[in-house]
Formats: structure tokens, C-alpha cells, sequence
């Protein structure tokens, strides 16, 4: 009995791994090593800051092919430019300081087309996180308005729902940030 377990159960992966390999090697897919002309995407995202405090804020990117047919000429990748924006609100833990934020910063996103509708991707970004005190208290001594230079590494995915739309999930250092993305 265990025996005819094994075999169904080997049987049934190497079907698996079959039907895998030869999804793979399809257009689009991560074994794709065809030219590829890459749409440029505006990407709008909710995100929960969570370094410093909670909070919520809104993240704008652009998207821009640099490198449409990656690094590795066996896969189906790509390396892109993100210009960003962001805007949110935050308070800082264990104090009652409340903040808003403007984060400009440019990412570098290194994305892997694993089918047609699954892109996981790897960024870095470098920005300025501009911090404007909202509370009416006295900060004695010092000013509270601040800004600093932030580097965020961060993991993400698309899913295309159609050509020009898609889902876009990601979780970084400054937080998870979910949305929606257009291309064109």
C-alpha cells in the first residue's frame, strides 16, 4: 500500500513538474528569453508606515523600463527606474507626536516574469523623508520639523488582471504598501 502511495505521489509531481516546465518555456513566462518590449506603469499604492509609528499614507510610482530584457539572458527579466512620491500621516510610539511626511525617492526594481500574470520583484529606494510637526505643544530647545535621507529595501508583486492592470503588493523596511498599477 505504501508503495502504490509513493508511485500516485511520484506520478502526480512529475506531471506537476511537466506541465511546470512547459508553462514556463510559453511567452511571457520566466523562460522567455525572446525580446521584450516593457510598457511603462503609474503605480498608486496605500501603505502602513511602521518604523517610526503607526500611521497610513499614499505612495504614487513611475514606472520606466531601463533594461526591458534584464540582466540574466536565460529568464524573462527586467530592471526599471521608480520615481516616487509619498505623502502620509504618522505618530510617533509611545509619544503624542504627530507627523505628516512627503517622501520623494527614486527606486531601482529588478522584476522576474514568472508567467504572463506574475511578476515578483526586488527594489531599492533612496529619498528624503521630509517630516512636518502637526501638534500645537512646544518643542522647547529644538525644532521638530525635520528631514532625513532613508534607504527602503523592499520585495513586492505584480499581478496583471489584464494587460494595462494590475495588482501590486509589496512589504519594505518603511512598511506593506498594496494598490493598483496602470500601463500603457
Amino acid at each position: 500500500m505504501n508503495r502504490l502511495i509513493a508511485a500516485v505521489f511520484c506520478s502526480v509531481l512529475l506531471a506537476s513538474s511537466v506541465a511546470s516546465a512547459q508553462d514556463a518555456s510559453r511567452e511571457g513566462a520566466i523562460r522567455d528569453t525572446s525580446r521584450h518590449t516593457r510598457p511603462q506603469g503609474i503605480s498608486a499604492m496605500l501603505y502602513v508606515p511602521w518604523l517610526y509609528g503607526p500611521g497610513i499614507g499614499i505612495n504614487a510610482r513611475y514606472e520606466i523600463p531601463v533594461v526591458p530584457d534584464g540582466f540574466i539572458p536565460a529568464i524573462n527579466d527586467q530592471f526599471s527606474i521608480e520615481p516616487s512620491l509619498g505623502l502620509g500621516y504618522r505618530s510617533d510610539w509611545g509619544t503624542d507626536w504627530d507627523f505628516f511626511n512627503i517622501t520623494p525617492a527614486a527606486y531601482a526594481t529588478w522584476s522576474f516574469h514568472i508567467t504572463p500574470k506574475f511578476r515578483p520583484y526586488v527594489a531599492v529606494g533612496l529619498g528624503v523623508d521630509i517630516g512636518i510637526w502637526l501638534n500645537d505643544d512646544d518643542f522647547p530647545g529644538a525644532d521638530p520639523n525635520s528631514a532625513w535621507f532613508f534607504i527602503d529595501t523592499a520585495a513586492g508583486l505584480f499581478y496583471n488582471f489584464s494587460p494595462s492592470l494590475a495588482f501590486r503588493g509589496e512589504i519594505g523596511s518603511g512598511g506593506p504598501k498594496a494598490g493598483l498599477s496602470f500601463f500603457f
